[in-house]
């Protein structure tokens, strides 16, 4: 467990915080790149660490991501026209590249015009199109690290598909759904077809370990199969990656990568990467699976229909009628709500982990490590460029005798174990 002081240390992201100073060196999806799909398009609304910003295409293609308010007077720039390679601001005219380069202010006078356009600069952040994803960065290009090279964010668009969605609760408890594989079977128990006698008796023999990398770790689950001889076990190694990346196995030649994007202190977006390997994927299956078809399970703006005000949706008679587990969807809309159903915040001061929980309890401990190096004035140690990155992915297999389980991992070998 955590104490009060060290949770609100890890899980508050806005400014001033040293948790967003930390998240500030690394680089996040703000939108699905459909969403900017147009060349002088709307612009869209983006929050991130607490922070308003507007993202725009602008008329020859360049993706601007700006602070929402206008320099001159605060306007929204959501309401910006989008025009001649900039925004607009519809207050006063005040127009702004996207690098924040001020490029014309048409209601100041002549005389006064070249000394603005010269000493002010709208805050502008970097941008970055891969995976079928539009990432930004909000720290020090100085200190920055450079966008993460996933296997994903090269494949060709017919082997990806990306989800998004909120989720109303803060970015920890998000992404320690993702570190919890004793919940597989049981919360995700209509997707994995198993019963609670078996997750009884499978519980006797997982174990859960990790392995500390140059990008973060991997977390390895391990089972000792019923009809495997003596000293052989499967191991499933599923990475984590700095700052809030997850790899797992989907099943043979296909793999999922969980982003967990903070918006604020309570709120999240989670985008879900399910992709094949070498060859295409079927986009409405996944959909399905997952629960997350466009004005079915989610609306135009991400959201799901099921809240805490509604009970989530739960259908209990399809709970009683043996057609639903959970009576709450798909795998993603199953997490969404857990997550959300321990509050927007909570405290884990009263926890009680057991033996399977190690993964999530070391998570926490690399943030408070990261946080002091930060807080002390030093660059995070845990590098989201890392080279060990290129090509990694979940690995599942068997491993013989006295061979560490960590051996599976083809890349991004763990320098450490426990």
């Amino acid at each position: 467990m955590l104490s009060d002081q060290e949770n609100e240390l890890i899980t508050r992201v806005g400014p001033g915080t040293v948790a967003g100073s930390l998240m500030s060196h690394y680089w996040f999806p703000v939108l699905l790149a459909e969403e900017l799909e147009q060349p002088g398009g709307t612009p869209k609304k983006v929050r991130l660490l607490g922070r308003d910003l507007v993202a725009f295409r602008d008329t020859e293609g360049r993706i601007g991501i700006l602070d929402e308010y206008c320099s001159h007077r605060g306007a929204s720039l959501a309401l910006a026209r989008n025009e001649e390679c900039g925004l607009r601001c519809l207050y006063h005219g005040w127009k702004y590249g996207f690098d924040g380069e001020v490029q014309e202010i048409p209601t100041e006078p002549k005389e006064r015009r070249a000394h603005l356009t010269q000493s002010v600069r709208h805050p502008a952040y970097p941008s970055h199109e891969g995976g079928g994803l539009i990432w930004t960065c909000l720290g020090d290009p100085a200190t920055a690290f450079q966008p993460p090279p996933f296997i994903w964010t090269e494949l060709p668009p017919n082997q990806i598909v990306v989800t998004k969605i909120l989720q109303r609760c803060n970015w920890l408890q998000a992404l320690e759904g993702a570190m919890d594989p004793a919940h597989l079977e049981v919360l995700h128990h209509d997707a994995f077809r198993s019963d609670m006698s078996f997750v009884d008796s499978a519980a006797d023999s997982l174990d859960v370990r990790y392995a500390d990398t140059d990008y973060g770790f991997v977390m390895g689950i391990i089972r000792d199969p019923d009809d495997a001889q003596d000293g052989v076990r499967h191991v499933t190694a599923n990475p984590f990656v700095m700052p809030s990346t997850v790899l797992t196995s989907l099943n043979k030649g296909r793999g999922t990568s969980g982003v967990f994007v903070p918006i604020d202190d309570e709120n999240t977006y989670v985008y879900t990467v399910t992709f094949a390997y070498e060859e295409p994927i079927d986009r409405e299956a996944i959909l399905k699976m997952r629960g997350m078809r466009p004005g079915v399970d989610v609306d135009e703006n991400f959201q799901s229909p099921r809240t805490a005000a509604n009970g989530w949706l739960q259908d209990r008679e399809a709970m009683a009628r043996g057609e639903s587990y959970s009576g709450l969807g798909g795998l993603t809309l199953e997490d969404v709500v857990i997550g959300e159903s321990q509050g927007p915040l909570r405290s884990r001061a009263r926890e009680h982990l057991g033996p399977l929980d190690i993964a999530i309890a070391h998570l926490r401990q690399v943030y408070l490590n990261e946080l002091k190096q930060v807080s002390d004035g030093s660059p995070p140690q845990l590098a989201s460029d890392s080279a060990a990155l290129i090509g990694l992915r979940s690995r599942t297999g068997l491993v013989e005798g006295d061979r560490h389980w960590s051996e599976i991992m083809a890349v991004g070998a763990a320098s450490g174990h426990a």
